[in-house]
């Protein structure tokens, strides 16, 4: 089963309620959800991340349920 390629994704500002402005994070995702997460690791303090495609289209991500804490049995490891 082949996988998707990598595309281009840039991390937006929301300025207003239809105003985004690009920033000079960019990184190559296979899906919006993974650039976000990419983003998210490296600002950490952002609840709402936007990310836009190559193709001009926004998506927002809540930030709260990317990453959880290890469960009981896993902390042993």
């Amino acid at each position: 089963m082949p996988k998707y390629p990598l595309d281009t994704y840039i991390m937006c500002i929301k300025n207003g309620p239809n105003e985004f402005t690009q920033t000079t994070h960019i990184v190559r995702a296979r899906t919006p959800l993974a650039a976000a997460k990419k983003f998210y690791r490296s600002h950490k303090i952002l609840l709402h991340i936007f990310v836009m495609d190559e193709n001009k289209l926004i998506y927002e991500f809540d930030t709260k349920h990317f990453f959880t804490k290890k469960k009981e049995h896993q902390l042993k490891r």
